[in-house]
């Protein structure tokens, strides 16, 4: 029985789920809106994921990055923005999004934020920074009947 215990442990501790390492969403209750990853392409051009984190339904987003100085936006495409259909848009340091038929981004089923990617953004750097650099996001949420919600972001630290 001592010897099953050995095999057992170890298979615990290297054999669990990665997710039980990511970064989870603050909130309980309301929306919570961020950037869950940036990863530099290495050619001057940057995916920024954009991660929601919701308990009530989402029907339209808009946003800019931040610090404005740095990124211009050339794009913005993917998660639950792209596969709900939504109509997303992004220029200069701004990005939106919003259903023409009037479908809304659900309740989150899961705290995690990389469950949780809303878009990724396509920027590319406007001049040169040095790392560690404080990126954020200033957002505004609506609900149904364009309700505008109240919304939690924090900054993302890219470099630490």
């Amino acid at each position: 029985m001592k010897y099953l215990s050995f095999i057992i442990l170890p298979m615990l501790l290297f054999c669990s789920n990665p997710k039980t390492m990511g970064k989870q969403a603050e909130i309980l209750q309301g929306t919570q809106i961020g950037i869950e990853s940036i990863k530099d392409n290495g050619d001057g051009t940057l995916d920024i994921a954009v991660y929601i984190y919701t308990t009530v339904p989402v029907a339209g987003f808009q946003a800019d990055l931040l610090p404005k100085e740095y990124f211009v936006l050339e794009g913005v495409y993917g998660g639950l923005g792209e596969d709900l259909g939504f109509m997303m848009k992004g220029g200069k340091s701004t990005f939106l999004g919003f259903s023409i038929k009037g479908d809304v981004i659900p309740q989150s089923k899961s705290r995690y934020l990389s469950d949780n990617i809303l878009c990724i953004l396509q920027a590319k750097k406007k001049q040169d920074f040095s790392l560690p650099l404080e990126v954020g996001l200033d957002p505004i949420i609506a609900g149904k009947k364009g309700v505008k919600l109240n919304s939690l972001t924090e900054p993302f630290v890219w470099g630490k």
